[in-house]
């Protein structure tokens, strides 16, 4: 149930790729070349999460599905005697009302008839207890060696890519060293949560990195807090506020025109004055950090994650970024005058 809808040669993370890679802490190299030599398994079908997506378009106008209508979908597309294979990521990340609403799923799932169906999911180490009745399960521990390598080549590989499109930028190139070496121990000492590197690109001087290095946030929230105290300083908040607001309450993702518009309109006018239109919607983009993105294919914007989704839309307790922050009600509201004082415009009307 992997969703793709990326096409060859993009460079986007294919199902094959996670496929082969977690087979390879089962099975010999031998085995896995086996798995690549099968055509099948080099091009994947997708056949099976498209039919998902159909069905989530045809079951509402809308993405935002509880887990009940998402899990009565999933199991419309299950078939008799086929084989299925669920990937779960980082299933520990849920809250506890959530883990266990996940867990009762799958577990339904597990006891369909005639379908064999096996779950792989990851977790930090004592992460989740489950243990399904009549259900055979089987526990792999990787080496915590293995982990600390696959991390810090992450952490090489980002901040080579940074320095290449030179988002971070360094007076003397050889503190990349020192940068590296903090970020690795940061890792380490979150038990794995990979340090945040933007907050080190805001920096303009060799000092001012350094300095940084000494206070890297915590966790997702400090993140987003210190991304959201940076981009105060663009004086661009009455622009990154009404994006929020959109992308918040937003029933489908917005073309990149359709939120420069949206962010142009005045409630109760009665004609379209385009001298409020931005002139150029990605650069204005940029006032919005890197909290957003262009998908460049589809032309539309989203939030870079749900969680920054759910951080805007909590209360903050820092007083300077809460302009930031969506109130879910105020959004809907002042979205909905803006629809409509789109289709009262007198050249609509006149049509």
């Amino acid at each position: 149930m992997f969703m793709d809808f990326s096409d060859a040669g993009t460079g986007r993370l294919a199902p094959s790729i996670i496929i082969c890679n977690l087979v390879l802490y089962w099975y010999p190299a031998s085995v896995v070349a086996d798995l690549l030599s099968n055509s099948s398994v080099r091009q994947p079908s997708s056949k099976l999460s498209r039919e998902v997506f159909v069905k989530l378009n045809q079951e509402s106008h809308h993405y935002n599905l509880d887990i009940d209508q998402i899990s009565n979908i999933c199991t419309a597309t299950i078939k008799e005697d086929c084989r299925y294979f669920i990937i779960i990521d980082g299933l520990d990340e849920c809250n506890g009302v959530e883990l266990q609403q996940v867990l009762h799923y799958l577990e339904s799932l597990l006891n369909v008839p005639n379908v064999t169906i096996k779950v792989y999911y990851s977790c930090r180490s004592g992460g989740i207890t489950w243990s399904p009745p009549l259900i055979k399960q089987w526990q792999i521990l990787i080496d915590p060696h293995t982990v600390e390598l696959d991390i810090n080549h992450y952490i090489q590989v980002t901040l080579e890519q940074k320095l290449e499109d030179e988002s971070l930028e360094l007076g003397d190139p050889s503190i990349i060293l020192t940068i590296q070496k903090a970020l690795m121990e940061k890792a380490q000492d979150s038990m794995g949560c990979l340090p945040n590197t933007e907050h080190l690109c805001a920096q303009r001087t060799d000092y001012d990195i350094i300095k940084a290095l000494e206070d890297l946030p915590e966790d997702l929230p400090q993140i987003f807090e210190r991304i959201l105290r940076s981009l105060l300083q663009t004086n661009d908040i009455k622009f990154a506020s009404r994006i929020f607001n959109w992308l918040a309450v937003a029933k489908r993702p917005l073309m990149l025109e359709e939120l420069r518009e949206a962010i142009a309109i005045q409630p109760r006018k009665t004609e379209f004055d385009a001298a409020y239109l931005v002139n150029d919607i990605t650069q204005t983009l940029i006032c919005c950090g890197c909290l957003v993105f262009v998908d460049e294919e589809q032309e539309t914007v989203h939030f870079t994650r749900h969680s920054v989704k759910q951080y805007l839309l909590q209360r903050s307790s820092d007083p300077l970024p809460s302009d930031y922050h969506v109130e879910i009600e105020v959004a809907d509201t002042y979205a909905g005058e803006i629809c409509i004082t789109y289709l009262s415009f007198d050249v609509l009307i006149d049509v």
